[in-house]
This record gives structure tokens, C-alpha cells and sequence, in this order.
């Protein structure tokens, strides 16, 4: 009796080891969650291995959620590492401004952003000149997909008996999620009748986006195409030139297209 209690014992003590190690930890990031073997957590990154392998893989903490370790334990991240969601220029003051490139780790480049204010008047406010440029180019961020700014250029001049006092910004458009290929694809296959319905432009000489609602005609997409981590489309659309768009956003109720002309960046409201 004793002899099958321990071999009892000893198959229960197998099962369970073989358990613990086919247990992983799950690292839950922006696009994805990964079942992996978690090495070391540190305070901008995480450094994990694959299933059957020993190489290391890093991955920043700004796209990670949360982690859920294989013991059952739940380690979240603070907020600030957790972007806002971005669609486009109305969603600006989402946008987060970033200086130092080690916090760009784990987000994706989009474009480069730039924006210049004058003083209203001859001796107008530094101040609010600057808070112009800056929201002139929050704006253009989130036009472009983007919910991360990373300022490269700061700068302000006042007023000479030759020129205005201007504020002039300059910077680069990151997003922290990248737009899925394939769920872009099903969307567009699942609806044929995507409806314009709004256009937004930001110029380089104005102070604010401009909105114009349009008349909700249908448009086709066509020639989806993957470059990168980017998402381009081509469709016709009535007054605009241009045929080939790239995806900044969508979900399951609309798409937003971007292009840009020497003077403006463009959004296009699809909606499904």
C-alpha cells in the first residue's frame, strides 16, 4: 500500500514539473500577446526568449501593457508608457511629446513634422506663439497616425525691425501600434461601400485644420499594398489629384487616409 501511495505520489510530482515548464509567461504589447520565457524586467525594457531557444529578444516597455507571469502573477506598467489612441487631427491633445530618443524604443516612424507661428501682432506674446507651434504641430502627428511626437528642433525669434517674432518646431511622427495588413484587408473585403464624408487639411500657413464635410459618395479602394509597417491604397476621389493614399488609421467604422501636397497634409474620412 505504502509502495503505491509513493508511485501515486511520484506521477502527480511528474505531472506537475512537466507543467512548470511547459508554462510561459505572456508579455501583452500593443499589437500582440507573446508567450514566451521572461530573462529580466527592467524599467524600459523586457528581455525574453522564444519556446526551445536561448537567443534574447528585447522589447520596450513603452508598447507593453501588462505581463502576466507564468506563476499567475500580474505586473502592469505605468500609464505613461501606455499612449492614447490617435485617429486623426481632432485627437491632438493625445498626442505625447518626447524629447529624449531612448523612450522612441518599440515605436514606429512615420513622418517628419514641422510648424511655424508668428506673432499676431508686431510685439505679439512669445508665449502663446509658441503654444501655437506646438499645437500646429500635434496636429500634424496626429494627422499622420501618429500618437508620439519626438522633438528635434525648438525655435523662437522675436520681432527686428526686419522680421516678425516666429516659433519654429520640428520634429518626427511615431505610432506606437502598427496597422495590421491582414485585418485591413478583411475590413475593405467585408465592405464594399466605403462613403466620404469628410476632408481635413492643415496648410503650412495656417493656424488650425480645417474640416469639410463632403457629400458621403462611394469609394473604391484598390492595389492594397504592404511597404514596411505602412499600409497604401489607390482611390479616386472628386477634386483631389492625387490616386495613392496612405492608411493612418481605421477600425471596423472607418478608414482615414494621408497624403500630403507642397503646402498641406490631407486627411480623407472614409466612412464603412
Amino acid at each position: 500500500m505504502k509502495k503505491l501511495s509513493y508511485t501515486f505520489l511520484l506521477v502527480i510530482f511528474s505531472v506537475t514539473l512537466t507543467f512548470a515548464q511547459d508554462a510561459l509567461d505572456s508579455i501583452f504589447t500593443n499589437t500582440e500577446v507573446l508567450a514566451v520565457n521572461i530573462k529580466e524586467v527592467t524599467e524600459e525594457t523586457v528581455k525574453f526568449s522564444y519556446p526551445g531557444e536561448e537567443i534574447l529578444n528585447t522589447v520596450s516597455t513603452n508598447t507593453i501593457s501588462k505581463i502576466i507571469f507564468r506563476t499567475g502573477r500580474v505586473q502592469t506598467f505605468a500609464e505613461e508608457n501606455s499612449f492614447r489612441v490617435v485617429k486623426n487631427g481632432l485627437d491632438w491633445e493625445y498626442v505625447t511629446v518626447i524629447q529624449n530618443d531612448r523612450e522612441l524604443k518599440g515605436l514606429y516612424q512615420l513622418d517628419q513634422v514641422n510648424a511655424k507661428a508668428k506673432a499676431a501682432t508686431g510685439w505679439g506674446s512669445v508665449g502663446k506663439m509658441e503654444n501655437r507651434a506646438k499645437r500646429k504641430l500635434l496636429i500634424e502627428t496626429a494627422m499622420n497616425g501618429g500618437n508620439v511626437v519626438y522633438l528635434t528642433q525648438q525655435n523662437s525669434s522675436t520681432r527686428s525691425q526686419r522680421s516678425s517674432s516666429s516659433s519654429v518646431l520640428g520634429g518626427v511622427a511615431y505610432g506606437s501600434k502598427v496597422p495590421n495588413f491582414e485585418s485591413f484587408k478583411s475590413v475593405v473585403d467585408k465592405n464594399d461601400g466605403l462613403r466620404y464624408v469628410e476632408l481635413h487639411s492643415l496648410g503650412v500657413n495656417n493656424d488650425d485644420m480645417k474640416v469639410s464635410t463632403q457629400n458621403g459618395e462611394n469609394v473604391k479602394l484598390t492595389n492594397i499594398e504592404k511597404s514596411g509597417h505602412m499600409i497604401y491604397v489607390n482611390a479616386s476621389f472628386p477634386g483631389i489629384d492625387e490616386t495613392k493614399f496612405r492608411v493612418s488609421y481605421f477600425d471596423n467604422n472607418q478608414i482615414i487616409l494621408v497624403y500630403r501636397t507642397k503646402k498641406h497634409i490631407i486627411n480623407l474620412i472614409l466612412m464603412i
